[in-house]
């Protein structure tokens, strides 16, 4: 006793394209389809959608010449299915077309810019650990030469000399002019 279950099989447009990668192998020996590239798939589709376009012109041609008998519901079918199509200019698909290429050259160049960005600082990062003597490091004999180093860079944070570390040259001032000595007050 076998009952039938109606089901239904929905998948969206990756996976008809893994199904039709796939599905071209069926026909190779060694069972191996090579993964196209996006502009052939896309020439695939429409190539498939002008079939289909050409199949329904053909039958629709068939009806008008009274070659072929009519199909009422197939009619209806494709009246709503066109009748569901948007109608627009084709000027406004040439600039809604050139708007999203604009669009996605601007995502690519910021995408790059982001890379170079985080490649550069990675870069910059490992110049300043092997480019010379690290923070913490070094003899007791340089204490007063790696004190100055400290003082003109500004530590290990800070970046301008500003006053959190201890042991913080700052670099000499020129001298004040003498100044008479003041007598005291009472």
């Amino acid at each position: 006793l076998f009952i039938q279950v109606p089901h239904k099989l929905m998948y969206g447009d990756a996976e008809r394209s893994a199904l039709e990668a796939i599905s071209m192998a069926k026909d190779n020996e060694d069972r191996v389809a090579p993964v196209v590239s996006d502009i052939e798939g896309l020439a695939r589709s429409i190539e498939q959608g002008t079939n289909l376009i050409e199949r329904v012109s053909e039958w629709v041609n068939g009806i008008l010449d009274e070659d072929e008998e009519p199909n009422h519901a197939l009619g209806q079918y494709l009246m709503n299915a066109l009748s569901l199509a948007p109608k627009v200019d084709p000027s406004q698909i040439e600039h809604d077309f050139n708007n999203h290429i604009q669009d996605v050259l601007m995502v690519s160049y910021l995408a790059n810019t982001i890379r170079t960005q985080i490649d550069l600082s990675q870069r910059l990062a490992t110049a300043n650990l092997t480019g010379g003597e690290k923070d913490g490091e070094g003899k007791a004999a340089e204490g007063g030469e790696k004190g100055e180093q400290r003082g003109q860079r500004g530590g290990k944070r800070g970046g301008r000399g500003g006053g959190r570390g201890g042991g913080q040259n700052r670099e000499p001032r020129e001298p004040r002019e003498p100044r008479e000595p003041r007598e005291p007050t009472e």
